[in-house]
């Protein structure tokens, strides 16, 4: 019986005509003719807001008594920094810690116990002409850890749309540099993509020139300026 051997030339057949159909329609799908460009674009502003890391550590063999001492210089920081201009609800408890510690055992105190409590807030400062005010006033009033500074801009809807505004315009220029050096025309936008690297788009470090006046012992403050960067990709078709 040929049967099985009908069956394949059948199948053969099937495919070879097939074939020609599939060819023809890949060749349909060119690709478009495109440049695609990055552009960076960025906006600088003064910082308008100020972030401030504030704590009180105190030690006793004692575990209540050191308690009672950071949790009563901590109210006299909060009433300060409030008396200086900062709204109360703009301070916050970020750490309340409490640690034994054990002196060395090669020390005079060996074996000696105590109790370290520590007790930190965050202070949102909204007039950053006062930053310098709020920490000496937070030091007077008993504060013996800084943990950090930080400079910001509130709303940054507005750098942002003028950082988006420049990094269009310079994928533009490199757009039409481009189409210029291959000797063609720079037709529509195609697709446009934004990237953003970090939560925070300044390009530069949002910590403040920060250092204590060695005359009075009072508080330096610069805050200088943060800059917003916005890159964005942008694909042109060619024109004809």
């Amino acid at each position: 019986m040929k049967y099985p051997t009908i069956v394949v030339l059948v199948l053969i057949v099937i495919g070879l005509m097939a074939f020609p159909v599939l060819a023809q329609d890949t060749g349909d799908t060119a690709s478009p003719r495109t440049i695609t460009v990055v552009g960076t674009g960025s906006a600088s502003d003064t910082p308008d807001i100020a972030y401030i890391e504030l704590g009180v550590e105190s030690r006793s063999e004692n575990i209540a008594s050191a308690f009672d001492q950071a949790n009563s210089t901590i109210a006299d920081v909060i009433s300060a920094v409030t008396a200086a201009g900062v709204a109360a609800e703009d301070v916050r408890t970020t750490g309340l810690n409490i640690y034994r510690e054990s002196a060395p055992f090669d020390s005079s105190m060996s074996g000696q116990i105590s109790y370290v409590v520590s007790n930190q807030i965050r202070v949102i400062v909204r007039d950053t002409s006062t930053v310098a005010e709020v920490i000496n006033a937070a030091v007077g009033a008993g504060v013996n850890q800084l943990y950090g500074l930080q400079f910001g801009i509130d709303n940054r809807d507005t750098l942002e749309s003028d950082a988006r505004a420049d990094a269009f315009a310079d994928a533009q220029a490199r757009a039409q540099e481009l189409a210029g050096l291959a000797g063609v025309t720079m037709g529509d936008v195609v697709r446009i993509s934004e990237y953003s690297g970090n939560a925070s788009p300044f390009d530069v470090s949002n910590l403040a020139q920060f250092s204590m006046d060695s005359a009075g012992g009072g508080a330096v403050v610069e805050p200088g300026n943060l800059s917003v960067v916005v890159t964005i990709e942008v694909t042109f078709a060619i024109g004809g």
